[in-house]
């Protein structure tokens, strides 16, 4: 295919009317993009900047997509539907879009690594207010901070994920993200498993419906030594909601200061299994300060957990 390299410059204030990626749309191609500033553009399908395509190869280094809008479609920021390609050290914020994935929505059987990206202040209606995976994707994550996203008519305000593929998020700080109905910070879905080492988990929002911090169904979630502190919801789990359908293991880590209405710290319904966890602080309004399991096939098994200064209030 083509090759495109761009380093430096500003891609600004483009449209497309009914197409995708205003700024950039590559199909099949090689792109290297590095200190790329992509701002104000607006596409009426997906991807309001970028729209990376079917076995493109993509490489970003550095850069801003700011303030990008996807009207009718997904990836407000960007999009990369079944290409593989590293995202670097980019920027993306103020991104807005009217399905899923407010800044990034990575689809098709797309392979990505992101490193040390900045997401913020994205919003989407439906799912993945930051970041959106689904389909077949599979996406590595390392470092960075997906902070203070919205989806404000479902799931994930930090990233939602569904896929068959794999995710490893790995030293990546999710804080302050928000989400209409459960998952505040990530929702995880699929039938693959995820897993989170030294993550952080702080501070987001679940108005509606369980998983404060975070809210996994479908498969099996690995978290260690990773902090859940903080976040909010107005159903079970206000720090962790292991549903009916999750497989849940949290290991040498520390669960604090969540509230909740079941299961302040952890809410399951599902199976999890806790190990080396430390549970301060965390408070429901109904019962489980720390843990509360409220199904019939809930189980939640523990070794060497502590558990201090949970309540119940009401």
């Amino acid at each position: 295919g083509t090759l495109l390299e761009i380093t430096g410059g500003s891609i600004t204030h483009n449209i497309t009317q009914t197409g995708w990626g205003a700024a950039i749309y590559t199909f099949g191609n090689t792109v290297t993009l590095t200190d790329v500033v992509a701002r104000n553009n607006r596409a009426g399908g997906a991807g309001g900047a970028y729209a990376f395509l079917d076995q493109a190869v993509v490489t970003v280094g550095g850069g801003v997509v700011r303030d990008n809008q996807a009207v009718i479609g997904a990836g407000g920021g960007m999009i990369v539907r079944s290409s593989t390609g590293t995202v670097t050290s980019t920027e993306f914020t103020g991104n807005v879009c009217e399905l899923r994935g407010g800044g990034i929505q990575i689809i098709g059987s797309a392979a990505l690594t992101l490193n040390n990206l900045a997401v913020s202040n994205n919003e989407c209606v439906q799912d993945g207010g930051g970041l959106g995976i689904f389909d077949q994707a599979s996406v590595t994550m390392t470092g960075g901070v997906v902070d203070n996203n919205r989806s404000t008519a479902a799931t994930g305000g930090g990233m939602s994920r569904n896929s068959t593929g794999t995710l490893t998020v790995t030293g990546t700080r999710f804080t302050n993200n928000r989400a209409q109905t459960q998952g505040g910070g990530l929702q995880l879905n699929g039938a693959t498993a995820s897993t989170l080492r030294n993550v952080t988990v702080s501070g987001n929002t679940a108005v509606t419906s369980g998983g404060g911090g975070l809210t996994v169904g479908g498969a099996a979630l690995l978290i260690e030594n990773s902090t859940i502190s903080g976040n909010t919801s107005n159903g079970t789990g206000g720090g962790v909601f292991s549903s009916s359908t999750a497989n849940t293991t949290i290991r040498n880590s520390t669960i604090s200061g969540n509230s909740g209405v079941i299961g302040g710290g952890i809410g399951a319904t599902g199976t999890a299994t806790l190990q080396n966890v430390t549970f301060v602080a965390n408070t429901a309004t109904t019962f489980g300060g720390g843990i509360g399991s409220n199904n019939a096939t809930g189980s939640v098994s523990t070794v060497n957990v502590l558990l201090s200064g949970n309540l119940q209030v009401s």
